[in-house]
C-alpha cells in the first residue's frame, strides 16, 4: 500500500538526520595540544564535532528504542508460529546482546571519549563489531542449520 508502517522508521530516520545535518551541520575542531617555546604548535588534536546536536540525538535515540520495543512486542505476538519460521527465540538473544553490549559499552565510550581519539575508536569498533556479530549470528546460523538438518532427512545433499 502507499501508507506502509514499515517505511515509518526510515523515513523518521532519515528526516532527524537530514535536518540535523542541515540546520546544525558537524564541523572540524582543531586544539592545540603542545607548544613550543616560541609558541608553536607541536602536537594538536582534532574532532569533528556539532554544538547543537543533542536534541537530534535524543531523537534519533527515542525513534530506535521504540523501534526495538515494537520488535520485542512483535516476537512476542510471533512466538506460536511453526518452527520453520519460528525466530523469536534468536530475535531476543540477539536483540537481548545488543542492549548488555549498548549497556555495559556505553560507560567506556564516555570514559574513553574523554581520555583521546583512539580510546574512544577501539571501544567503539569493539561495539559495532559485537552487535554485528551477534545479529548475524542469531538470524542466519540458526536458518543455515535448520535448513542443513531438513535437507538432510530428505535425503538432498548440502
Amino acid at each position: 500500500s502507499v501508507c506502509d508502517y514499515r517505511l515509518f522508521p526510515k523515513i523518521a530516520n532519515i528526516l532527524v538526520l537530514s535536518l540535523w545535518t542541515t540546520l546544525a551541520p558537524r564541523s572540524w575542531e582543531r586544539d592545540v595540544t603542545r607548544k613550543d617555546l616560541l609558541d608553536r604548535a607541536l602536537e594538536s588534536e582534532g574532532k569533528c564535532g556539532s554544538e547543537k546536536s543533542l536534541p537530534y540525538k535524543l531523537t534519533l535515540t527515542i525513534i530506535n528504542i521504540s523501534l526495538l520495543l515494537l520488535t520485542m512486542t512483535q516476537a512476542y505476538k510471533a512466538r506460536e508460529i511453526s518452527i520453520e519460521f519460528a525466530e523469536t527465540k534468536y530475535i531476543a538473544l540477539a536483540i537481548s546482546i545488543c542492549s548488555l553490549v549498548c549497556g555495559v559499552g556505553a560507560p567506556f565510550l564516555f570514559v574513553s571519549a574523554s581520555s583521546g581519539n583512539r580510546a574512544s575508536f577501539f571501544f567503539l569498533s569493539i561495539v559495532v563489531s559485537v552487535i554485528s556479530s551477534a545479529l548475524l549470528l542469531f538470524v542466519f546460523v540458526p536458518k543455515i542449520r535448520f535448513t542443513a538438518k531438513r535437507n538432510l532427512s530428505r535425503g538432498h545433499s548440502i
